[in-house]
């Protein structure tokens, strides 16, 4: 029986794929977030194949049309190719509208599959990034005391003057020609900037997919915000707002500047503009009880997606760091109880937590020790962060030590630094001491957030500080009732 339907592949944002080339041989990496997998295509008619799924050739033709061309690909090898992409969610013959869809997997699975992809593979970098993050000034309005910049004015007044407009462009048009996915518009306060909208908007118009990272005080004006809507209307863009208590009172904790409902009207504004809200709280020992009445609050102001993000002490005292930074044991109650009964109560939201990864102490995947084991996350392997003065980060958290800028964009492509500078090759390949070098499951994990471990230790080839597992000992899988001092101990791994 002859398939006259004619397929084509799910758009951006639930479907990403990236040229590559491993082993000098040219290969298509394919992501969907519907069905969870990462695609590898490397023959030659595999490749062809998917790039002739445009919405313009129905089965018959492309089965036809590969055979023909390949003589020794039979026309069942085709058929099952298609039939696995389609049961995956890769490719398609129905409609779908990827922004209606808000229970589509985890939003962070696109970096983990791809930094699994790199491990397995052994490749150590993609050949650009997917993500490109760009701090658009370090200004802010606020004082938030887990912002990575609270403690930043040291940085800030040694900072050269911010990107220009015509700069930010050119990022832009790289990122474009080069396949990058997704951007990330932050700071400091990102609407400070006078050309923020035009910022906005010219991204919106090339990048599929655009995160706008704000504490929300501009969005409390009704004009800014109807003007916003405008310029990014049925676009794929997400505006990020803070929002870490469920009452003005405690609020005042981390916030000095800003009042609580004026985060609270922006929020609200956002939603009743039809503008794509995700409301992120950083998860600290002084709101961990009040995370239901925080996402309740969320879902009351029409929010449909809430994420939950660690606490990274950047700079803090130690006195502060005891009193914010929850315990492994915490977080851990965070993503298998907390948010499973939050996503339960609210079907209608997107709400995510995934903070510890005690999954990998799988004994069916365990192996021998592999050493040297190198610590592996998103900096420089798929993302790319850009200080707002062109200079590149690891990440934005380590945008308050000047010792963690490297190259400046402005002097050179995003390419150019990506494939060849020794200080972005230099963090890609950390070794990490103590434990890991035993553990059987080093192969597996990512090491911990590097940042975490600068923050509190200075150091950045040690464990991870979430980690409570004792190599070779099954019965130390299972979470102590009591490791609250796991992260701020003697830093002896």
């Amino acid at each position: 029986m002859r398939d006259n339907r004619k397929l084509k592949v799910i758009d951006y944002p639930l479907v990403l794929t990236r040229e590559e080339t491993l082993n000098k041989k040219p290969i298509l990496l394919i992501h969907s977030f519907l069905g969870k997998e990462l695609f590898e295509l490397e023959e030659p008619w595999e490749i062809q194949t998917f790039k002739m799924i445009d919405g313009s050739n129905n089965c018959n033709t492309i089965i036809e049309t590969i055979t023909n061309s390949y003589r020794n690909v039979e026309k069942q090898q085709v058929k099952e190719l298609l039939k696995e992409l389609e049961s995956y969610g890769v490719i398609t013959s129905k409609r779908i509208n990827p922004l209606k869809i808000t229970k589509s997997g985890n939003a962070n699975d696109v970096h983990k599959a791809f930094l699994d992809y790199l491990r397995i593979s052994g490749l150590t970098n993609l050949k650009f990034p997917l993500r490109v993050r760009i701090l658009l000034t370090l200004r802010c309005n606020m004082n938030c005391i887990y912002c990575y910049l609270r403690s930043g004015k040291i940085y800030r007044q040694k900072s050269k003057d911010e990107l220009t407009f015509d700069q930010i462009k050119k990022i832009i048009d790289e990122m474009v020609q080069n396949n990058a996915y997704i951007l990330d518009l932050s700071g400091g306060e990102p609407f400070l900037r006078n050309d923020a909208i035009d910022i906005i908007k010219y991204a919106s118009d090339r990048i599929p997919f655009i995160y706008i990272l704000t504490n929300g005080s501009f969005l409390a004006n009704i004009d800014f915000v109807k003007s916003l809507s405008k310029t990014i209307k049925n676009k794929a863009v997400i505006i990020q707002i803070s929002l870490d208590s469920s009452d003005p009172e405690s609020s005042k904790r981390v916030k000095d500047a800003l009042t609580f409902q004026k985060v609270l009207q922006g929020i609200k504004n956002a939603t009743q503009n039809n503008l794509l809200v995700n409301v992120n709280t950083v998860v600290t020992k002084s709101n961990f009880h009040d995370l239901d009445k925080i996402v309740t609050l969320s879902h009351k102001l029409g929010v449909k997606s809430h994420t939950f993000s660690e606490f990274i002490p950047v700079t803090c005292t130690k006195e502060t760091i005891k009193e914010y930074l929850c315990s492994p044991a915490e977080y851990y109650r965070l993503q298998n109880e907390i948010v499973p009964r939050l996503q339960k109560k609210y079907p209608d939201m997107l709400i995510i937590g995934k903070i510890i990864e005690p999954e990998f102490w799988d004994d069916i995947r365990k192996k021998t020790p592999k050493s040297p084991t190198y610590g592996s996350c998103a900096a420089f392997t798929t993302d790319l962060t850009i200080g707002p003065d062109g200079r590149v980060l690891p990440c934005a958290w380590f945008a308050a030590f000047p010792k963690f800028y490297g190259p400046d964009v402005t002097n050179s492509s995003i390419k150019e630094i990506w494939e060849n500078n020794t200080f972005v090759k230099k963090f890609r390949n950390i070794k990490i001491k103590g434990k890991c070098e035993k553990c059987e499951f080093n192969q597996l994990c990512y090491k911990g957030c590097f940042a975490l471990k600068y923050s509190i230790y200075k150091k950045l080839d040690i464990p991870d500080l979430k980690c409570w597992y004792i190599p070779g000992n099954p019965s130390s899988k299972k979470i102590p009732t009591n490791i609250s001092d796991i992260m701020l101990g003697d830093g002896k791994f």
